[in-house]
């Protein structure tokens, strides 16, 4: 390989962008934590989603009593599910990152 395609490789590589690569990640712990919430109306369970805008990826619990199911309040004890989610699904979740990234630069080059 000469050292011209190697450089133009180079900077394809760098300048692709890779923000949606988290989104595999973000998935397999949004789905832990979504299997494995309490669930009574199942509000808390369907609230769950991946966001992904300006370059940030969240996963969002939308039930507006998200919070105090996860870490409890005066009234109820935690119950926590996301943390346990980001816990469990770590290790997997960087790899289906990697995944995506690995597969995006051999699109590129």
């Amino acid at each position: 390989m000469s050292n011209e395609i190697l450089q133009q490789q180079l900077e394809a590589l760098s300048s692709t962008d890779y923000f949606d690569c988290l989104i595999p990640g973000a998935t397999l712990i949004m789905e832990e934590s979504r299997d494995t919430c309490p669930v009574d109306t199942g509000n808390l369970r369907d609230s769950h989603e991946v966001e992904a805008e300006n370059k940030v990826v969240n996963i969002v619990v939308g039930a507006e009593y998200a919070g105090d199911v996860e870490y409890g309040n005066d009234r109820q004890e935690a119950q926590p599910y996301l943390r346990p989610a980001i816990d469990k699904k770590a290790d997997e979740a960087s790899q289906a990152i990697g995944d995506a990234v690995s597969a995006r630069m051999e699109e590129v080059v």
